[in-house]
């Protein structure tokens, strides 16, 4: 497990002029992470108070659990790359610059199917970046009880979320999202499958495409 806690700065002096994907990325695989019943750490692989910048990954995580809090990932391809990750947390961390702030891209490689269960996405901000904000679903990717409360998703260049259905077994299916904010979006505020999930106390404004694009379902169980 990994301890990386302190004002940490995780970029590679490549250049004098740094650019999206100098290195390769911060692999996590295997990992696991202790909280106690009120979301307080107690042990695992933890950032906190970094910066991951210039990566083509900043953060891959292939399979375990993690925190990560109080940290900025900016001016990476993909500033967090999910692959399979459970029991998690990800808080009041900014996704800024990044081509796309999450990505699930790392879930159907090889031909697999990605998993994401019982993570918290809390109280993050996701701006600027060129395509989605954050990326949680779509082909061949369950994501499943999870919470995405509190973040705000801003001035990106695709959608804010997106959680696409995921055409395998659940999909993107029972999940709760509350208190997000988003607005000016170049597309939707948020494209989510239709799949037993639950979304309220949403402010969604000023985006380029729908407020809320309801993708296809796997089971048709409803929002």
């Amino acid at each position: 497990d990994y301890d990386v806690t302190g004002v940490q700065t995780c970029a590679l002096p490549i250049s004098s002029n740094p650019e999206k994907g100098d290195w390769d990325k911060i692999w996590l695989n295997s990992t696991s992470t202790t909280f106690d019943a009120d979301d307080n750490y107690v042990s695992g692989t933890i950032f906190n108070h970094c910066i991951i910048s210039h990566a083509v990954e900043g953060l891959r995580i292939d399979d375990g659990s993690f925190y990560i809090a109080n940290s900025t990932l900016s001016s990476n391809s993909k500033g967090i790359n999910f692959r399979k990750v459970s029991n998690s947390i990800i808080y009041n961390n900014d996704f800024t610059n990044n081509y796309e702030g999450t990505s699930t891209s790392a879930g159907t490689e090889d031909n697999g199917v990605g998993s994401f269960t019982y993570n918290k996405i809390l109280n993050n901000t996701f701006q600027n970046n060129d395509s989605y904000g954050f990326s949680f679903g779509g082909y061949r990717n369950n994501a499943n009880n999870n919470t995405i409360k509190g973040n705000i998703s801003k001035n990106n260049g695709g959608d804010g979320m997106y959680f696409q259905w995921g055409d395998v077994v659940r999909g993107f299916a029972d999940n709760t999202l509350e208190a997000n904010i988003l607005y000016n979006n170049t597309g939707n505020g948020i494209t989510i499958g239709r799949d037993s999930n639950i979304l309220r106390k949403k402010i969604i404004i000023d985006n380029g495409g729908k407020g809320i694009n309801i993708s296809g379902t796997y089971i048709f169980e409803g929002l």
